[in-house]
């Protein structure tokens, strides 16, 4: 395992790089961290216990849950989770007075520091709810019709909220990417190889050019996709502007180094993770992953199998797999088996040991991404 990050570009707010010299696990961990557990600051509009945005007035055609939910798809661009988030306050008041209708958006957004009671400057508050850099114009919250009468006032809507800490594991709206895929390399050289082969048959065929030039592009789109490079993968990444684009895999490299740490540390201190298997596989030991999924448990069922597992007797492991239950279960489970009978205490020995072999290829890959001082 040498990670190595290579053809590192953006251009147009959208990151490339190739990921090389790691296993597939790896490359997916990152992926669905960046899709679903890089913390940010957020409005939080559910669960209605921990609900962070309190509409006072409303008189819109739109009714107070579906207003909190546009509210927290709001990005807050505050790209220190760290910071003293809690001294502040949105607030919001508008009323329609015109005869036409209005919109209520990020524009008309205040902040006030709840410590000195005073309103943030515009240019900070633009700095945290900017607007589009395409359009120029700021997110819709709502429209407010206007008054229609004397007697009927046009609609208002007023409300205040607090910043907290999510992810988009907890909501979707509180993604911090809006693309973040990757793709095996492309191996251009036995691409070429085998469509020389296909080209060949083809004209053997009494195939003729326009007939072979249809040919090659369905051998382009679908063959060729089946030819790559090994353990090298081509990822490419936008964000939604919370953070930059390097940020976004820098933080996502650090959430997989936090999961490892708690689970060496769960692993040494809670004897519950590890039993033995209740199966008719001997000298097998389960270890239970609690709140953890298949970012954190194939990448160690990688390493296990890699370092320890062979079908000789050259290795200790003759069995290693890691299972999800089902997707509503909030933990997930590694089964191993040992050649001959063995001791907990060698188990926890050998998980410890593949989190630290994680912890630095995923160390590695953190320092190419790394912010500037």
């Amino acid at each position: 395992m040498n990670p190595t990050i290579s053809n590192l570009s953006e251009e147009n707010n959208m990151l490339t790089f190739r990921l090389s010299g790691v296993n597939v696990s790896f490359a997916n961990a990152i992926r669905r961290i960046m899709l679903s557990e890089v913390p940010c600051v957020i409005m939080k509009a559910a669960p209605y216990e921990s609900c962070t945005i309190d509409i006072t007035t409303n008189t819109t055609r739109m009714n107070n849950e579906l207003l909190k939910q546009r509210i927290a798809c709001v990005p807050v661009h505050i790209n220190d989770t760290t910071a003293p988030i809690d001294n502040y306050v949105i607030e919001v008041d508008k009323t329609n007075e015109s005869d036409v209708i209005d919109f209520v958006t990020t524009e008309d957004f205040k902040i006030k520091d709840k410590t000195t009671d005073k309103y943030l400057s515009q240019s900070q508050v633009r700095a945290i709810f900017p607007p589009d850099p395409i359009t120029n114009e700021y997110i819709d919250i709502t429209r407010l019709r206007p008054r229609i009468s004397a007697e009927l006032e046009g609609e208002q809507l007023t409300f205040t909220a607090t910043f907290d800490i999510g992810y988009a594991k907890q909501d979707g709206a509180y993604n911090v990417v809006s693309t973040a895929c990757y793709q095996n390399t492309p191996d251009p050289d036995a691409i070429s190889r085998e469509w020389a082969d296909v080209e060949k048959k083809l004209r053997s065929e009494g195939k003729n050019t326009e007939q072979i030039e249809f040919e090659k592009k369905d051998f382009y789109y679908l063959q060729a996709q089946k030819l790559f490079v090994s353990d090298s993968f081509d990822f490419t990444v936008e964000t939604v502007g919370q953070f930059t684009n390097m940020d976004v895999v820098f933080r996502s490299t650090h959430v997989m180094l936090d999961k490892l740490k708690m689970f060496k540390q769960a692993v040494q201190t809670n004897p519950e993770i590890i039993s033995q298997s209740d199966t008719t596989l001997q000298n097998g030991f389960d270890i239970k992953l609690i709140g953890e999924d298949y970012t954190l448990g194939k990448a160690i069922e990688y390493v296990l199998y890699n370092k320890y597992y062979s079908m000789d007797d050259s290795k200790p492991l003759n069995f290693c797999g890691f299972r999800k239950p089902h997707p509503h279960i909030d933990e997930s489970l590694i089964r191993i088996a040992f050649r001959e009978p063995n001791e907990k205490s060698n188990v926890v020995s050998m998980l410890v040991d593949s989190a630290k072999s994680l912890e630095k290829v995923f160390q590695t890959i953190a320092d190419d991404f790394k912010p500037a001082e």
